[in-house]
């Protein structure tokens, strides 16, 4: 029954305690969450665990559907020009990298060397790793895992 008070306090339903309405998320039709704040993330917490949305996660950025959307969005002009902004800036602060890179795929293009297989793997696609970017002749041939791998700190390669 409405006695034309306003609310300041609510039962959760999951945990059947009386909390403050700042205790509840609010919501936008019921104006605030069934379940107290507390409840809500424990229940997130232990759901985020399963196996099903493990593997939800997992393949979520292969889907379709998200993939399209990522194409549009990168085509909208204010992210082409933010993007753009900031690759300059990264290139600006990072000319050795650039010069490396650039020198690595000038030689491939030119046929001087050529693309490798993953030498921790063995994957056939790979990419060039620089150990040093003043010696920009010293690469190695990692798969985008086993890069990633090695930039972490986890993995190890031997670099002769």
């Amino acid at each position: 029954m409405n006695t034309g008070r306003e609310m300041t306090e609510k039962i959760c339903s999951k945990c059947n305690q009386s909390k403050t309405l700042s205790n509840f998320y609010k919501h936008h039709r019921h104006g605030h969450d069934a379940w107290c704040i507390d409840c809500r993330k424990a229940y997130s917490k232990l759901y985020q665990k399963q196996p099903k949305w493990l593997a939800y996660r997992r393949n979520y950025y292969k889907l379709a559907k998200h993939q399209r959307y990522i194409e549009e969005y990168l085509q909208r002009p204010k992210v082409k020009k933010r993007r753009a902004e900031l690759d300059k800036k990264y290139y600006l602060q990072h000319p050795q990298k650039n010069s490396a890179r650039n020198h690595t795929s000038n030689l491939v293009r030119d046929g001087k060397i050529a693309r490798q297989p993953c030498e921790s793997c063995g994957a056939k696609r790979a990419e060039a790793h620089h150990w040093d970017y003043s010696n920009p002749d010293l690469i190695s041939w990692l798969c985008s895992l086993c890069h990633k791998g090695v930039h972490r700190g986890v993995l190890c390669i031997n670099t002769q």
